[in-house]
């Protein structure tokens, strides 16, 4: 089944960088679970905020600069900005229900997706289409091991990173 983006998903990945766009594009052509894009671009409030809750580990005030911020959190942006004027991080989660259980946050699907969307970042940055590769919320150290040795599991989110040549 082919599935395409809901409106608010649309609206999340106008948000993105033009990289990230393009792999999350690919990505919801070849999963077989649908995808929901949750979050992009965000804002210093709302990264302390998550910080506070401990949805992050990164807390915006131990920052010098925007920039620096930036380079650290990447879901933040600066307007007008060349490097940052788009999020180069999204949070996502299934569109998966059975028999009555919602399916949303499962692991098994967060792995699964994460996993598409990785290896659509691999194709499309080995057929230069984009100067990025993917690191996942489950394999931050990109080792292969998945979940059981990240020091903070972050299943739902991926990021663009440049490869190391």
């Amino acid at each position: 089944m082919k599935y395409e983006w809901s409106k608010r998903s649309r609206g999340v990945l106008e948000t993105l960088h033009p990289d990230l766009q393009l792999i999350i594009n690919l990505a919801i052509q070849r999963t077989s679970v649908d995808i929901v894009l949750v979050e992009g671009s965000r804002d210093v409030s709302t990264q302390r905020r998550y910080f506070k809750d401990g949805l992050s580990k990164i807390d915006p005030d131990k920052y010098r600069s925007d920039e620096d911020l930036c380079k650290a959190a990447k879901h933040i942006t600066i307007e007008d900005h060349s490097l940052y004027h788009y999020s180069r991080a999204v949070d996502f989660c299934a569109y998966a229900f059975h028999n009555g259980k919602n399916l949303t946050y499962d692991m098994t699907h967060l792995v699964y997706i994460s996993t598409v969307i990785e290896q659509s970042g691999k194709d499309l940055y080995s057929r230069g289409v984009t100067s990025h590769i993917i690191r996942t919320g489950v394999n931050w150290d990109m080792d292969g091991i998945l979940k059981f040795d990240q020091s903070f599991l972050d299943a739902p989110h991926v990021e663009i990173i440049k490869p190391k040549l």
